[in-house]
């Protein structure tokens, strides 16, 4: 994959790398049908976040063949959180590899609630290569995807 692949390219080259990598595209400014939820609703205090742990918690104990509450909430918290920042982080890292920008902003990504393997998620279409060789600022998703859901973990496994 080059800097010149068209925004399909881009999308190919990302599911080729696998299952972690890969998003689905919506056109900018619109909000993808259900079962598309908002990614910004995820962290919030009333958010699906702790029904993902407990999610997370159960699988962990039928995986090994315990009751869940013999998981201890802050190994599925931080199963949780794991996997999800690995997921947002794959693919924004791989089209930064080639010179592409993927908007993971939180206005903008969507997720769906689906139990095992990555979470599904919906970004705008690619935009094409930045004009110049710096690499993409990856600070938006960290500081503004990222960080609010860490802080939202460590609250759910602090109370």
């Amino acid at each position: 994959m080059t800097r010149t692949g068209s925004r399909q390219e881009i999308l190919d080259y990302l599911t080729a790398l696998g299952p972690f990598f890969t998003v689905d595209a919506h056109p900018h400014r619109t909000r993808p049908r259900a079962p598309w939820r908002p990614f910004a609703q995820l962290p919030q205090a009333d958010g699906p976040l702790a029904a993902r742990v407990e999610a997370v918690r159960a699988a962990l104990a039928r995986r090994i063949g315990l009751p869940a509450a013999e998981i201890e909430p802050r190994v599925a918290a931080s199963v949780t959180h794991l996997g999800l920042a690995a997921r947002l982080i794959a693919p924004c890292v791989a089209a930064a590899a080639t010179g592409h920008t993927l908007d993971m902003g939180p206005g903008e990504l969507w997720w769906q609630d689906t139990p095992g393997g990555p979470v599904p998620l919906s970004i705008p279409v690619p935009l094409p290569p930045a004009a110049t060789d710096d690499p993409p600022d990856l600070a938006c998703l960290l500081e503004e995807v990222i960080a609010p859901l860490t802080v939202a973990i460590s609250t759910l496994i602090t109370v």
